[in-house]
This record gives structure tokens, C-alpha cells and sequence, in this order.
């Protein structure tokens, strides 16, 4: 008995034997799907906006049999090509898996993409080229691209056909909320941008062309200089308001002539926007407005009569922005003169705390020094220095030196281009200079220095970069 089970098993196991497995031999293989080595990353990075392309990285025993492909993100079916091309319209970090198939095998493989913000730190330029407003993105890392422009690929809907005129940047720390607001001319508009997506949340008329704008230091507000007046729009409005009316009717001003330059100034202790400083080009009048301060012992004029007759260049902050330089022509006789001006403190619930308004130094600005009406100005307040332009050439100041202009130009750009503006960067270790050339289609070009230590060393330049530069801004955050 024991002899014929012991005969059965080597039956069986002879005929084991001679079974061949056509999965992986013989005439009917399994054609294998294989990921290349290397193939996928478990992050892929890209910008918003950007079209996220890749070839799914597959090979498989048998070429033969065709493979078939399915890319998913965020769990929708967006292609069944072997090449994902993939528009990041939303930002955030999405899922995507791989499916492929041959008849024989289905396989998956999975990663995921993280779309983030295209624009963050970085240079944006504004500027206009075919008779558009524009803005370019030259981004901080080299690793992300140049943009010539990021207004109109983000705004399909809105026409930007118009002459833009100036910018400012507002980051409120309260709704952590970015934004650029942007001036044009013909026609006259205000546009507020998300500043990490440059899409428009605000279009208005601000019934007047704005010529400049600029914020207190606690960033909850805008204000606009716009026809002669200065105009306020807080981040939650809509529309501008004139707040202009005080000044008017109290130093009985028949007509305000703002001239196109404000300068925020801030306590002896740096811990508070003190108010703005204005000029009315109309009759000479230095004017002071808003502030946490005592409405009452807040002056509205700063030293009557004394700028009677002249008209204001341009002013920018000193002394970590406690005090003002001011550049001014005297209309009848066009000699230009140079002002540093404390603006005062008032105290908001003491009045033995004040501190009043003082004329540090005036004089007579020499003409050997490169210093004209059509200068543009910037300065780096924490070291009590400023930089201004002729033509393409640039020059430097101290205020400390009482009216001592050196007078020699620490650093010229290209024959032929213009100074159009200039931004020094908040650790006031870089200068960006933005010119303009005469001829082209490109015509914007960008310089920048360190001026670290007084270096004025440039560290590089690009030329030809983008459209007719008319303002510049370094964000940092």
C-alpha cells in the first residue's frame, strides 16, 4: 500500500516538473512595466501660472505591446498622453498619480506638485512698452525665470492700455495681506494687485492723475497725490478719500498744487509714524498731515513763509526717517536749495513731551554739483545718505556734511541713458538704478551696486531688459 502512494507522488512531482509558467516563458510572456531608475521625484516645485511638463518615465520587457497612460492630480483625470502637460492655474501642493497599462500589467506611481507663488522677493519693474502698462519680475533666485511682464497674463480681462505713472507697495502684518497698488494716466486709474498672484482685487477712478503715493509705517493705509490733493484709501475701501479739506480751509489755501513727493517721518524712538510730509507747489507751503498725534498741537504748516516763492524737487527721509531733505527751486532767480528739516514730535497726551519742528541746516546748493530740477532722489536713512542722478550719471550725499556735495559722480551708466529711478534696499547694502535708452524696443535697463562700506562697486547689469521703466521696487517679504 505504502509502495503505491510513494509511486503517486513521484507521478505527480515527474508531471510538476514538465509544467512550463508562459507568464515568464514560452510563447506568452508578461510584458513587464518598470519605473527608469531615478525616474520620479516625490516633490516636483513649480510656479503658478507655469505649465508643469513630464514624459512618464517608463519602460517595459516587451516594446511591442503599446502602453497606455493616465495622469491624474488632484484626483481629476487631466491626460492620457505619455507627455503631461499640466497649466498651474491654483497654488498649493496637489496629489498626482500615473497609471499605465499594456494588457498585460497595470501599474501606478505617484508624487506630488507643489504649485507655489510665482511672485515673491525679487525686483518689479514698472514700465510700459506697444503703448501698455507693464510690470517685469526679476526674481531674487536665479532659479526662477525673468518675467517681462505679470500683469497681463494674470488679468486677461482687463485692458492695460495706458501710461502708467507710479507704485507703491503695502504690506499690512494684520491680514498678512501683500499688495501693489499702480497708477495710470489716459486714461486715469488705480489698480490695487495681490502681490504674490498679481491679480487685480481693486480698479477705481481716483478722479485726478496720481503722481505719487506712499504709506505711514504701519501700513494700514495708502495715500495718493492726485489732482494737487493728498487722497487716503485704506486696505479695505473702495474708493479714495480727500483729506486735503483741514489744510484748505483752516490756512484758507485757495488752491492746492501738491507737488509729486511725500516722505513719512516717525518718532525719536522709531516706534511710531509721526505723520506725512507735503509741499504745496502753489504758494511755497511745507505741510504737515496726519499722524498719532494730538489733532490740536499737530502744526498743519511747518515754517510759514519760509519756502514762499519756491517749488519743491523732490524730498526723501534722513536720520532713520525722523527727518526730511528737501531739494526746492526758487522760481524767480532758479537757484536751487537744500533744507533738512525735523518735522517735530507731538506728543498724544502731553504736551511738555513735544518736541517742536527745526530747520537743521539750509543753504545754497552750488551748480558744479551735478544737482538739477529733473534729479531723481533716494536715500538710505539709517546711514544718513542719499543718492541723486544727472542724466546717466550718479552721485552721493551725506547728510551730515551740513551742504557738503562732493560734486564728482561715483558711478555713471551707459552714454546716452537716463536715470528714470532708483531703490535702495533695506539693509542698505544694494542700490538698483533703472535707466532708460533713447532708441529701441527694449529700452529699460538695470544697474545694481553695493554701497556697502561706500563700495558703489556694481555687481551687474542687464541691458535691454524690458519696456520704458518708470518705477522700481525691491520686495523683501
Amino acid at each position: 500500500m505504502k509502495l503505491k502512494y510513494i509511486l503517486a507522488c513521484c507521478l505527480l512531482v515527474g508531471l510538476t516538473s514538465c509544467f512550463r509558467d508562459k507568464s515568464s516563458f514560452g510563447e506568452n510572456p508578461v510584458s513587464e512595466i518598470k519605473l527608469i531608475e531615478n525616474g520620479l521625484k516625490e516633490t516636483y516645485n513649480v510656479d503658478r501660472g507655469d505649465v508643469f511638463t513630464i514624459s512618464a518615465p517608463i519602460t517595459s520587457t516587451d516594446p511591442s505591446k503599446a502602453l497606455k497612460y493616465e495622469w491624474e492630480v488632484d484626483h481629476k483625470l487631466v491626460s492620457e498622453k505619455k507627455e503631461l502637460n499640466y497649466q498651474c492655474k491654483e497654488f498649493g501642493k496637489f496629489p498626482v498619480r500615473l497609471k499605465v497599462s499594456n494588457g498585460d500589467q497595470i501599474k501606478y506611481f505617484s508624487f506630488n506638485l507643489d504649485v507655489q507663488y510665482a511672485y515673491l522677493n525679487g525686483l518689479y519693474i514698472l514700465g510700459q512698452k506697444d503703448a501698455k502698462m507693464i510690470m517685469s519680475y526679476l526674481p531674487e533666485n536665479d532659479k526662477k525665470p525673468f518675467r517681462l511682464d505679470i500683469l497681463a497674463p494674470n488679468n486677461e480681462k482687463l485692458d492695460f492700455t495706458a501710461k502708467p505713472t507710479t507704485m507703491q507697495y503695502l504690506y499690512n502684518k494684520t491680514y498678512k495681506r501683500a499688495m501693489f497698488y499702480v497708477a495710470t494716466d489716459n486714461p486715469s486709474n488705480l489698480y490695487r494687485f495681490e502681490a504674490n498672484l498679481m491679480t487685480s482685487s481693486l480698479k477705481i477712478d481716483p478722479k485726478g492723475v496720481i503722481t505719487a503715493m506712499g504709506t505711514e509705517k504701519d501700513d494700514s493705509n495708502v495715500y495718493a497725490i492726485s489732482g494737487g490733493s493728498i487722497k487716503k484709501l485704506g486696505i479695505k475701501s473702495t474708493s479714495f478719500v480727500d483729506v486735503s479739506s483741514q489744510h484748505k480751509k483752516e490756512l484758507k489755501i485757495d488752491k492746492m498744487n501738491l507737488a509729486s513727493a511725500m516722505t513719512c517721518y516717525v518718532r525719536e524712538d522709531l516706534r511710531y509714524a509721526m505723520g506725512i510730509v507735503l509741499f504745496n507747489n502753489e504758494d511755497g507751503r511745507l505741510l504737515l498731515y496726519g499722524g498719532k498725534t494730538r489733532a490740536k498741537a499737530r502744526p498743519l504748516e511747518l515754517f510759514p513763509d519760509t519756502f514762499r516763492g519756491m517749488k519743491l524737487i523732490s524730498m526723501v527721509p534722513t536720520d532713520k526717517t525722523r527727518q526730511v531733505a528737501l531739494f526746492l527751486e526758487k522760481t524767480d532767480t532758479k537757484e536751487i536749495y537744500h533744507y533738512l528739516v525735523a518735522p517735530g514730535f507731538y506728543n498724544s497726551s502731553k504736551v511738555e513731551n513735544d518736541i517742536q519742528a527745526s530747520i537743521k541746516y539750509d543753504g545754497l546748493v552750488a551748480d558744479n554739483v551735478g544737482l538739477t530740477v529733473n534729479s531723481k532722489f533716494v536715500s538710505a536713512p539709517n546711514r544718513d545718505l542719499l543718492y541723486y542722478s544727472n542724466a546717466n550719471k550718479l552721485y552721493g550725499y551725506s547728510t551730515l556734511s551740513n551742504g557738503n556735495f562732493e560734486g564728482n559722480a561715483i558711478f555713471s551708466c551707459a552714454e546716452g541713458e537716463v536715470i528714470a529711478d532708483m531703490f535702495v534696499t533695506t539693509d542698505e547694502t544694494k542700490l538698483f538704478i533703472a535707466t532708460n535708452s533713447p532708441t529701441g524696443e527694449m529700452k529699460g535697463n538695470i544697474y545694481c551696486l553695493d554701497i556697502a562700506d561706500n563700495a558703489n562697486k556694481l555687481l551687474w547689469e542687464k541691458k535691454a531688459l524690458t519696456g520704458e521703466i518708470v518705477k522700481l521696487y525691491y520686495r523683501e517679504k
